[in-house]
């Protein structure tokens, strides 16, 4: 979408849906207009096919019915994700859409199961660097990592080829990592602890034992990986947006650096030199530059308190 088409949808005074339903379709009576619902999918597939005169509609009843639902999601009622401020606005906004196709809102049975969205407002008031400073708050200097480093050098390219970060993310393209613990799918909860973990154990868990304590216990290591960016390479200036990365404290430990990478948070421009445990504000503007003829290697270890982790898993097992 381009800047035009925010301008219009922001003008127009409809939800979103409204309006783009309205920009590929056009008008709602539109008798052209071959409407299937998502939640009765292969029952109006099947009509649309028959109300076009497809020859092939009879023969695919059975063939669904022989494969049935696959590529399905669990997750509960849909109106465990409204709140009263939300139902009401999707009511006003998307008031044509909902009165054309007989849509009512529904609350959800007795027994269904609740589950907790993701939502940027997860956060139950966390502050970053414990509200003491704005972009870089120190939690331990002159940290000996010569073990790690030792045991990085024994890495392969292959291996840290293989979390396709540079890939994934744009303003990594320069970057590659070893990943630890991690939450793939950002969920928030119970990590997962990469093989590589037990490689990296007796160097690590005192690391555990000094941030815990630093933070007052109670919480837990969503993510823990390595990050490598090549000489020459810029970590692109970018905000965190994802409610996992903002709702925790990013800690990174310089392994391998030099006096020409410079870490940039917030406007604040700073060399971080190795042994240091630092945490950066992720949630504002953050960048890098190497500018050496050789790849820095940060630690990086995002501790998450367990009050802002998802309900029902406010206790996951720690590495």
């Amino acid at each position: 979408m381009t800047r035009f088409c925010i301008d219009e949808l922001a003008q127009s005074g409809k939800g979103y849906y409204s309006w783009l339903f309205e920009r590929m379709h056009g008008r709602l009576d539109n008798e052209r207009l071959h409407i299937g619902r998502f939640e009765n999918l292969i029952e109006d597939f099947i009509k649309i096919m028959d109300d076009l005169n497809v020859e092939q509609s009879m023969q695919m009843k059975p063939q669904f019915d022989i494969v049935g639902h696959t590529n399905s999601s669990s997750h509960s009622h849909y109106s465990h994700y409204y709140s009263d401020e939300l139902k009401q606005l999707v009511g006003t906004n998307e008031a044509s859409l909902i009165e054309h196709f007989g849509y009512l809102y529904e609350d959800a049975p007795n027994d269904s199961k609740i589950v907790i969205p993701l939502t940027v407002n997860m956060h139950f008031g966390f502050k970053k660097l414990l509200g003491k400073r704005v972009n870089f708050l120190t939690l331990a200097s002159d940290i000996d990592v010569s073990l790690i480093r030792q045991k990085l050098a024994q890495q392969t390219e292959e291996q840290w080829a293989e979390s396709g970060r540079e890939e994934l993310y744009e303003p990594h393209r320069d970057t590659q990592a070893l990943l630890i613990v991690h939450d793939d799918d950002f969920r928030h909860s119970r990590p997962t602890v990469k093989p590589l973990y037990e490689s990296y154990k007796a160097e690590l868990e005192p690391l555990f034992q000094l941030i815990s304590r630093f933070y007052g216990g109670n919480g837990f290591f969503i993510r823990v990986l390595f990050a490598k960016l090549r000489p020459g390479g810029k970590i692109l200036p970018h905000i965190d947006k994802v409610p996992t990365l903002l709702n925790c404290n990013r800690i990174h430990l310089p392994i391998i650096t030099n006096d020409h990478v410079w870490f940039s948070v917030g406007g604040q421009r700073k060399n971080l030199p190795t042994g240091e445990l630092i945490e950066i504000n992720n949630a504002t503007v953050h960048s890098v530059e190497n500018k050496s003829d050789e790849d820095r290697i940060h630690l990086i270890m995002d501790w998450v308190p367990f009050q802002t982790a998802r309900i029902p898993f406010r206790s996951p097992a720690r590495p």
